[in-house]
């Protein structure tokens, strides 16, 4: 009897302790409206749990590697994967960021000089787009300028640099803030939008940046995903490298997932080889260059002098009409000088 008095008696201190510690009713009713409210303005920013999330596009090229040869003349590239059931897809190519350095013309007097060296930065070396729809009608501008998917928004991260000093041997084509580093000044706006404007038309000229909607075939299957494909030219001046592919599920104008791969483009046979020589052995190469050169210009010089002793030797059409006249003309002349010759007869 002792130890169980004694253990209600340990059990009723306790339970004062904690009623004398624990908030009153009124207390936790007015800590749970608070969180209640707290949690309905916080719910739309918080991330969506990884079961509410769209389930990642998947990717697959063919071919993998371009290999560019001796007669190369661009690739046919196909991309093809599953997506979200319902979305909307858009396929990126886009190459390394690096800088170029360009020279502006101007007229002095009769003739044209360089009066400015430009030096441009943060722009993609290939910039490749392909939707199912227009990307404005895909995404919303926020979207776009945040995952640079359209020319305007690499437009809008373009920097730039006038009077610039900076060295092609020097420059670092790798860092990204190369830029930081260029002595030049940088242009007012508008001599900016017009550096800018100039840069992406030279570029689509080149074949380097393109955009194309309408183009990716979207089939609805089964179940939770959809078939998309789509088939390009790849353009001849894309230059050797690592380009990446991303894919964007698109849905209610914002990126449901997406997921990115790698396109190599490689140089194999005599390309490979003059570079590596290049590379390794410069004055070799410069000999070899040389050579060729030599080789070619003779080359094409016996050709141009066969076809012009061809072309002297072969007669006009005028000339075989006028030759195949002038026995006709003879003979009639001889027959008239020979009727005068005879004696006349007379009756």
């Amino acid at each position: 009897m002792g130890l169980i008095s004694q253990n209600t008696a340990t059990w009723k201190a306790t339970v004062r302790s904690l009623a004398t510690h624990l908030p009153s009713r009124s207390t936790l009713w007015e800590e749970r409206v608070l969180l209640g409210f707290l949690l309905a303005i916080l719910a739309p920013v918080l991330p969506q749990t990884s079961s509410a999330q769209a389930p990642s596009p998947t990717v697959k090229l063919s071919p993998e590697t371009i290999q560019m040869g001796a007669f190369y003349s661009g690739a046919k590239v196909r991309i093809e994967g599953t997506a979200p059931a319902g979305s909307q897809v858009l396929v990126v190519i886009r190459g390394e960021e690096h800088d170029e350095l360009f020279n502006k013309k101007g007229r002095v007097g009769p003739i044209w000089v360089n009066t400015d060296k430009i030096h441009v930065a943060f722009t993609p070396s290939l910039f490749l787009s392909f939707s199912s729809a227009d990307v404005t009608a895909l995404l919303d501008p926020t979207s776009i300028e945040t995952y640079q998917l359209d020319q305007q928004a690499i437009k809008n991260r373009l920097a730039c640099r006038t009077r610039c000093k900076c060295s092609p041997t020097t420059r670092h084509h790798t860092s990204a803030g190369v830029i930081a580093h260029c002595a030049g000044v940088e242009p007012d706006p508008q001599y900016r939008e017009l550096i800018a404007s100039n840069y992406l038309a030279l570029k689509s000229r080149e074949g380097r940046y393109q955009t194309h909607s309408g183009v990716v075939r979207i089939v609805n299957a089964t179940g939770d995903n959809s078939r998309y494909s789509v088939d390009l030219d790849w353009p001849r001046s894309a230059p050797p490298g690592s380009y990446e592919v991303e894919v964007y599920a698109c849905q209610n104008r914002s990126v449901a997932a997406r997921t990115t791969t790698v396109l190599q483009v490689v140089e194999v046979g005599f390309p490979a080889q003059m570079v590596a020589l290049a590379a390794g052995r410069p004055w070799v190469y410069g000999i070899v260059a040389v050579l060729g050169a030599v080789f070619a210009g003779f080359i094409i010089d016996a050709i141009t002098s066969r076809l012009r002793r061809r072309s002297t030797y072969r007669p006009r059409p005028q000339d075989r009409g006028q030759g195949d006249s002038e026995p006709a003309a003879a003979n009639h002349a001889n027959a008239e000088e020979a009727a005068e010759r005879e004696p006349a007869h007379r009756f």
